[in-house]
């Protein structure tokens, strides 16, 4: 953990302060949402269901007897943007193809320990998928929010609450109906996404030759090629097809999409990220 946040904060501490607005926050075609815009931050703005560590003051007891559970409701200046993390730990993760570049996973978890630094530092208030931390703010929290990010796997988390920011970073490589289950699996209710996809670049170039035993880390799955170039063509066009699928399901919900490959620089994510914030 010391080397991962180490490296981490010799970029971050080179970045500047960032303040999330999330555009283009539609109602994510989850079904019609009505949303009223008081202004004053007074007037009623929604319900939701409650959850541990919600002030029981603002408990609507009239709504929660005719549902049958607790429900609290929240005004317009309630409504802030928390983000929270969450770096896939598949086993397709640790994947690489040469002993020069990081797996996956090494650079999907330094990319959150910047961006984690980052936004504590900048003053927004950040939680770990699945950690029992909770919402934290202040850059004193960044060590131990850091160590639950490198060891949380839990992909839910009925703490997020609507509109927040949820980074996922993966290599999104499974069945897109997968990840779309996966993705609305995460939490109870609408959230704003920022999908970073982490690849090896031989996962887009396909450069193999000759005989090649390819094993499938998920499925456990082993093919055998004697010859692999001649999988390239098929291969390349269903790996354009997937992306195409991935961005046509991040558009249809409003999901912010970047990608990054392990052989590039850590500025070309970084620079990627900012500009769409």
């Amino acid at each position: 953990m010391k080397n991962l946040v180490q490296k981490a904060k010799s970029i971050s501490v080179k970045l500047p302060k960032i303040k999330i607005s999330y555009k283009n926050s539609k109602s994510h075609d989850f079904g019609d949402v009505n949303i009223k815009k008081s202004g004053s931050g007074e007037d009623f703005w929604d319900f939701e269901k409650y959850n541990v560590g919600d002030s029981i003051k603002k408990i609507d007891w009239k709504k929660s007897s005719k549902q049958g559970e607790l429900f609290i409701k929240n005004n317009e200046s309630e409504n802030t943007n928390n983000i929270w993390f969450y770096v896939s730990k598949s086993g397709s993760m640790n994947y690489k193809n040469s002993k020069n570049v990081e797996t996956k996973l090494e650079r999907a978890t330094l990319i959150g320990l910047i961006f984690l630094d980052v936004l504590l530092k900048s003053g927004e208030k950040v939680g770990i998928i699945g950690s029992e931390l909770g919402l934290k703010k202040g850059h004193k929290n960044y060590i131990a929010m850091a160590s639950e990010l490198i060891k949380r796997n839990k992909s839910q988390d009925n703490r997020i609450r609507k509109n927040d920011i949820v980074f996922f970073i993966s290599d999104f490589l499974e069945n897109t109906e997968k990840i779309k289950t996966k993705l609305f699996n995460l939490s109870q209710t609408k959230f704003n996404g920022f999908l970073v996809q982490i690849l090896d670049s031989s996962e887009i170039n396909f450069p193999f030759e000759g005989r090649n035993r390819f094993f499938d880390p998920i499925s456990g799955l082993h093919k055998l090629f004697n010859k692999s170039e001649n999988m390239k063509i098929i291969y390349k066009k269903k790996f354009k097809e997937h992306q195409e699928k991935l961005k046509v399901l991040c558009s249809k919900f409003g999901w912010k999409f970047v990608s990054n490959r392990t052989n590039e620089s850590y500025e070309s994510i970084i620079a990627k990220l900012y500009r769409i914030f």
